[in-house]
């Protein structure tokens, strides 16, 4: 196997999966890519993890801090996290995967995902992705949020369900729209088939996605996993897009 590995890093020398430059493993990064990554950190909202600018002294201790839109607005997951900010060099590194089919960086995304997600590891029964309508799969051959979903559960061992949520409403790309308009957009498309109900009643799942702007997706998908019985919704996204209308 070690003399297979050889000849095959010959052939094909390990990459960096986001600019293309030669690294030490497969599903690397270099250092410069790696540099350019904005991780989410603390301070960040409790409920749907966005992250603040600025926290004050007496505030940063106080636990359960929550951002304005998530003190108006009840969410139906319970909470969300995310790897880190969407900006100019990880919207070139998601897009690579999505639609450049650059697969090789998903075993760091696993482990990032689940980096994110962790805190909530002793709830956790199944993972589950957002899916796709299937014409839209039909046409981009696979689903992103899946190949994650099943990675995070090579890593942790937990079951990974993605047959059991249907978007079965074709909605038109989020990309654009408004928060009103992204729920919307999003209003009604997603639902757990007769199947799968069965499975997930009273049990806690975990979405997984790629990127979360509003937040519009992942509560459609929490209504709809929340109605067929589901106790509890987390989720988790590779990416997070801030100060979105």
């Amino acid at each position: 196997m070690v003399v297979v590995a050889k000849i095959l890093d010959m052939l094909l020398p390990p990459r960096c999966f986001a600019c293309g430059e030669d690294v030490q493993d497969h599903g690397g990064q270099c250092v410069a890519c790696w540099s350019k990554i904005d991780f989410i950190s603390h301070p960040l909202c409790t409920c749907c993890g966005v992250p603040f600018d600025y926290v004050s002294n007496q505030e940063e201790g106080a636990a359960g801090l929550i951002c304005g839109d998530c003190a108006l607005t009840k969410n139906a997951f319970d909470q969300a996290r995310a790897v880190f900010l969407y900006d100019d060099h990880s919207k070139k590194m998601i897009l690579s995967f999505k639609h450049g089919d650059r697969h090789e960086g998903v075993p760091a995304f696993a482990n990032w995902l689940w980096g994110a997600a962790k805190i909530w590891q002793d709830e956790i029964d199944i993972i589950m992705p957002v899916p796709l309508h299937w014409r839209r799969l039909f046409k981009r051959r696979f689903n992103q949020a899946a190949e994650m979903a099943h990675a995070v559960g090579k890593v942790t061992g937990l079951e990974v369900d993605a047959t059991s949520l249907k978007r079965h409403k074709p909605t038109r790309s989020q990309f654009g729209l408004g928060a009103r308009q992204r729920q919307k957009n999003v209003k009604s498309a997603f639902s757990i088939n007769e199947k799968g109900k069965v499975g997930v009643k009273g049990k806690t799942i975990l979405l997984v996605d790629d990127v979360m702007t509003t937040g519009a997706t992942l509560n459609a998908c929490a209504k709809a996993l929340k109605k067929a019985g589901v106790v509890k919704v987390y989720a988790v996204s590779l990416a997070r897009v801030v100060n979105s209308s």
